[in-house]
C-alpha cells in the first residue's frame, strides 16, 4: 500500500469525488422534497451529520491533499492561482447563466418579459463572486416560491467560499519555499483550528455559532489535514487493519458523543485517503471519460427545484418514492454534468496546458 500512496495513475480520488456529488443529490431529495427532516447518516453518527455533510467534507479533505501537492509543484503563484480559477470558475459561470436563463424562466410566476426586466433577474449573476458575507442574493424574481426551500436557487454553492478561502491560504504559502517552513505552518493552523474545535464543544460560546467561524473550523481542519497527509503521507502507516479500526473507531466516538467526536478529525481523512490509494481501473474511465463530479454538485440544487414544482402531481413526495425521487433527479442532472465537462471544464483544462501551466 505504501507504494500506491505515490501512484497518481491508479487511484480512487475521482470515484470518490463523484460519489460525494451523488450523496450530496440524495441528501437534497430528502430535504428539497421534503420527505423527512434527516437522512440515514443523521442517525448513524449519533446525529453529527447528514450524508451530504460527510460528502463536503470529504471534498475537503481531498481537496486539501490535491491542492497542496499541485502548490508545491508549482513554479509561481500566478500559476497556481490560475489553474486554480480555471477549474473552478469557468463551469460556476455558466451554470449561473443557465439558471438565470433557462431554469428561472421556467419556474418563475412572472410573465418572461416581466422576468427578464427585474433587475432581480441580473443580480443573480454576483453569485460568481462567492462569498455571502458580499450579500449576493441567491434568488431569482418568484424562482421556487412555493417550495419546501423558497426562494434558494442554488443551495449547494455556498461552501465553494471555503474552497476558495483554502486556496488563498495556501497560495500564500508559494511564497515560503522551505518545506520544513511549510509543514510547520500547516501544523501550526491544524493546532489552532482544533484548539477552537475543542472549546467550542466544551463551552459553545456564541461565537461558535456563526455561519462563517463554525465551517471555517469545521471544513479548515478537513482541508489542512488532508494537506498535512499530503507531507506525511510517507511516513504514515497505510494498511487494511488501521483502515477497519478507523472506520469502527469513527462509529464508536459518533455514538459516544460530546468532546469524543473531535477523533473524526483524524480518523475520517485516513479512511477517505486509504480509500482513494486503493488500485482501481475507475481511474481510467476518468480520464477517458471525463470527471462529472464538479458539475452534478453545482446544477443539481436548481434542478431538484425546479423538479419540486413540476413533479407534482406524478410522484407523491414520500419516502416511499425516495429512491425514484432520486434516480429521476439524477437522470436530470447527469446531462448537465456531461455537457459542463465536456464544453466547458475539459476545454478550461486545455487552456491551461495551452498557457504552459505545470
Amino acid at each position: 500500500m505504501t507504494s500506491q500512496v505515490n501512484n497518481k495513475s491508479n487511484n480512487n480520488f475521482d470515484l470518490l469525488r463523484l460519489l460525494a456529488a451523488i450523496g450530496v443529490i440524495y441528501t437534497h431529495t430528502i430535504t428539497l422534497f421534503n420527505i423527512q427532516p434527516h437522512d440515514f447518516m443523521w442517525w448513524l453518527t449519533n446525529k453529527d451529520m447528514e450524508l451530504s455533510t460527510l460528502s463536503v467534507r470529504v471534498f475537503f479533505i481531498i481537496s486539501g491533499y490535491l491542492i497542496f501537492q499541485s502548490a508545491i509543484r508549482t513554479n509561481n503563484i500566478r500559476d497556481f492561482f490560475l489553474k486554480r480559477f480555471l477549474r473552478l470558475f469557468p463551469g460556476l459561470f455558466i451554470s449561473i447563466i443557465i439558471t438565470l436563463s433557462v431554469i428561472g424562466p421556467l419556474c418563475t410566476e412572472l410573465t418572461l418579459r416581466e422576468y427578464f426586466s427585474s433587475s432581480e433577474t441580473y443580480s443573480y449573476l454576483t453569485n460568481i463572486f462567492l462569498f455571502s458575507f458580499l450579500k449576493t442574493p441567491d434568488k431569482l424574481p418568484l424562482v421556487f416560491e412555493h417550495n419546501y426551500f423558497p426562494t434558494t436557487v442554488n443551495g449547494a454553492l455556498w461552501t465553494l467560499q471555503f474552497e476558495v478561502l483554502f486556496y488563498f491560504f495556501t497560495g500564500g504559502l508559494l511564497f515560503i519555499k522551505r518545506k520544513n517552513i511549510i509543514s510547520f505552518i500547516i501544523v501550526i493552523s491544524l493546532l489552532f483550528l482544533l484548539c477552537n474545535a475543542i472549546v467550542s464543544h466544551i463551552f459553545q460560546f456564541q461565537i461558535y455559532r456563526s455561519f462563517y467561524i463554525m465551517n471555517i473550523i469545521d471544513f479548515g481542519l478537513y482541508f489542512f489535514l488532508g494537506a498535512a497527509v499530503n507531507i506525511y503521507k510517507d511516513k504514515i502507516v497505510w494498511n487494511k487493519v488501521y483502515f477497519i479500526l478507523s472506520v469502527i473507531g469513527l462509529f464508536l466516538f459518533w455514538n459516544i458523543g460530546g468532546i469524543f467526536t473531535i477523533a473524526k478529525y483524524f480518523l475520517l481523512p485516513y479512511v477517505v485517503l486509504y480509500i482513494c490509494f486503493i488500485p482501481s481501473r475507475f481511474f481510467n474511465f476518468s480520464e477517458k471519460y471525463g470527471d462529472y463530479s464538479y458539475g452534478l454538485y453545482i446544477y443539481a440544487f436548481p434542478i431538484q427545484q425546479m423538479l419540486v414544482i413540476k413533479l407534482q402531481g406524478v410522484f407523491s413526495y414520500t419516502q416511499q418514492n425516495l429512491i425514484i425521487l432520486w434516480l429521476v433527479s439524477m437522470i436530470c442532472v447527469l446531462p448537465f454534468a456531461l455537457l459542463s465537462w465536456h464544453l466547458v471544464e475539459s476545454k478550461a483544462l486545455m487552456l491551461k496546458k495551452q498557457l504552459y501551466i505545470k
